[in-house]
């Protein structure tokens, strides 16, 4: 029942430069992303991004992309079909991700990542639609299909473990970043 940064992969789904300005609260939503995304980073857990279609919506935000490790394209809404799930590290169980839309992209990728038999852990605020409505919806159907809506924090938390981490400074740093 608890993220194991040994067992965990991010997938931050479709944070794009022409999509996120159009999102509710985007500016938000991106922090809290490149936020999960540093502290994944500081604690070695592998992170991964998925761009939609680069040439109409723009690439993927920068500092997004400068904290991820791999970046899949895609033109399908759900990142299964374009090879997100053969991308996954061996031995990753937990696939966290957050991104936009909610109610589309993000909501279709995990589906997909939850019928692969993984866990898929989604962060909350992390996550966007261009109505809060639609974002709203999403997590509910993200919960009723057997995701585990969470926040940023949580997902630090879990993966430190404990305040004895040599890292925990660090992490602490992240944690009061906003």
């Amino acid at each position: 029942m608890l993220l194991s940064a040994k067992t965990s992969v991010v997938v931050a789904v479709d944070l794009q430069g022409r999509l996120v300005p159009a999102i509710y609260d985007g500016a938000a939503v991106l922090a809290q992303a490149q936020r999960l995304l540093r502290m994944a980073e500081l604690l070695d857990v592998p992170r991964l991004s998925t761009v939609h279609r680069p040439e109409k919506l723009g690439p993927t935000d920068a500092t997004v992309r400068a904290l991820v490790t791999g970046e899949i394209e895609k033109v399908h809404f759900d990142a299964c079909h374009a090879g997100l799930l053969d991308a996954l590290p061996a031995g990753a169980t937990q696939v966290v991700m957050f991104g936009c839309e909610a109610h589309v992209c993000l909501l279709q990728t995990a589906l997909g990542v939850l019928m692969s038999g993984r866990e898929v852990w989604v962060v909350a605020e992390a996550c966007g639609s261009r109505h809060a409505s639609d974002k709203a919806a999403a997590m509910a159907r993200l919960r009723d299909a057997g995701a585990r809506i969470i926040s940023v924090e949580m997902a630090g938390f879990e993966w430190i473990h404990d305040s004895l981490d040599p890292r925990f400074r660090a992490f602490q740093a992240l944690v009061k970043s906003v």
